[in-house]
């Protein structure tokens, strides 16, 4: 097998990118049922916080319709954001980890919105979590690269490949 390193450092990059990708995943919350992107809102006739990503997972958690509720935004209780008293983050992304624990109307416009329990926030910067996710990426297409070299590597030559096919059939001994 010629070019061995090829076709080891295409597996050893293909398996690193899938592994990054997938980290980076489960850091945003999406493997975790009760793990949701936020972002704090300003507004008079809206929830407190907007919810980026989890929205399917606060509807799973509804026990009755859904339909009137707006799972789109949402207020929070429990565990206190920890950088609401820091004016710099206080519109940064976090991963809120919660349960929804109750419904609750809108002050002004008589919406109704979820209630969500928080236990944990971290603070997300997704300008990293692009920078890494795209990292990842480009880690896979280097993999892919190294195998194209592999396959052009292990290519038969054309002419042993012309003279086997033309070649005289062994004959047979009786």
């Amino acid at each position: 097998m010629k070019k061995k390193k090829f076709i080891v450092t295409s597996i050893v990059l293909f398996i690193l990118s899938i592994a990054a990708f997938v980290y980076n995943l489960q850091e945003l919350g999406i493997f975790s049922k009760d793990k949701m992107l936020v972002r704090a809102v300003s507004c008079e006739e809206c929830a407190d916080f907007e919810i980026i990503m989890g929205n399917s997972k606060i509807a799973s958690q509804l026990q009755g319709p859904s339909d009137s509720v707006n799972i789109y935004q949402a207020y929070m209780t429990g565990e206190p954001n920890p950088a609401s008293a820091d004016y710099n983050k206080t519109y940064d992304y976090y991963i809120v980890t919660g349960k929804v624990t109750a419904l609750q109307k809108a002050r002004n416009s008589g919406m109704i919105f979820p209630v969500i329990t928080a236990y944990a926030w971290k603070n997300i910067v997704p300008e990293n979590e692009l920078i890494s996710i795209l990292i990842a990426v480009l880690v896979l297409i280097i993999s892919i690269h190294y195998f194209i070299k592999f396959r052009k590597a292990n290519r038969p030559d054309a002419t042993a490949v012309v003279l086997k096919t033309h070649s005289e059939p062994p004959s047979k001994k009786k």
